[in-house]
């Protein structure tokens, strides 16, 4: 019995040793890779922008007639336009959110930049020297923002994007009057505000690892007007009138706005 058994197991090793043999010589499959997963853009993200600002100021200057400042003859009024270019660097930081559904990505951003840039336009208006001088000057701007951006699935980790919403800042402005021959008087009146208005604009951002990205954008804001009015002033008596009249000076400002951005997210982009 036992020398059957042993016979038994003798014959199972030696059938199985060409099947052994068979399977040492198949060739080694190289270790299944996971596929690399698309990012993902949805999240919270703060960052910093640096650029430049093209501030623009369409001036309307309009007096009353009078007899003194201004005038080529008697009671004449005295109208005017021109435009101001106050650009300057740009520089500031941004906060936002994003939430990617499919290739789509909706998202708000809001963000602060500092400039300062003054412009400054003089006029000579008649032949005994008049002169007429006006200042514009653009300093900060924020925005509130909606973006809706397109990343799509061959590039997830490009995102297109377009923006608008609200734009607010701060603006000064100056107007300078020298009545020369005859009165040697000067007045000055000026003001400083801060307007709302609307942006829109656009953009693209490149996700450069898990949580960091690169973007450049551009915007073009509209502030709308703003109007500075003086009285009369210096009357001269009866039947001469006041130096300077009734004066309204109109600034419209808008700004295009180009720069590149830098973000951090909070959490994971999915590049691995």
């Amino acid at each position: 019995m036992r020398v059957t058994l042993t016979a038994a197991m003798a014959a199972v090793v030696f059938a199985a040793c060409p099947i052994v043999a068979s399977a040492a010589d198949l060739p080694m499959k190289a270790p299944m890779m996971m596929p690399i997963a698309p990012s993902n853009w949805s999240g919270w993200y703060i960052g910093a922008n640096a650029g430049y600002s093209w501030g623009h100021s369409s001036v309307n200057y309009a007096q009353d007639p009078g007899n003194f400042f201004g005038v080529s003859g008697l009671l004449q009024p005295l109208a005017l336009s021109t435009n101001m270019s106050p650009s300057s660097f740009i520089g500031g930081g941004q906060l936002g959110f994003n939430y990617q559904a499919g290739a789509w990505v909706f998202g708000f951003e809001t963000d602060f930049a500092w400039r300062d840039r003054t412009n400054t336009a003089a006029f000579v208006l008649n032949t005994t020297g008049d002169t007429l001088t006006l200042s514009d000057q653009q300093k900060w701007v924020g925005t509130v923002r909606g973006r809706l951006g397109w990343s799509p699935p061959s590039m997830s980790n490009w995102l297109f994007y377009g923006t608008g919403g609200l734009a607010y800042g701060s603006f000064a402005h100056s107007v300078t009057q020298f009545c020369n021959a005859g009165c040697n008087f000067t007045r000055t009146f000026t003001d400083s505000v801060t307007r709302t208005g609307w942006t829109v604009g656009g953009g693209v951002e490149w996700a450069l690892n898990r949580n960091w990205s690169l973007g450049a954008e551009y915007l073009y804001m509209d502030f709308g007007t703003d109007t500075l009015r003086a009285g009369s002033a210096f009357d001269q008596g009866p039947g001469l009138g006041p130096i300077f009249t009734n004066t309204t000076v109109s600034f419209h400002e808008t700004s295009q706005i180009a720069r590149a951005k830098l973000n951090y997210k909070f959490g994971d982009l999915g590049l691995h």
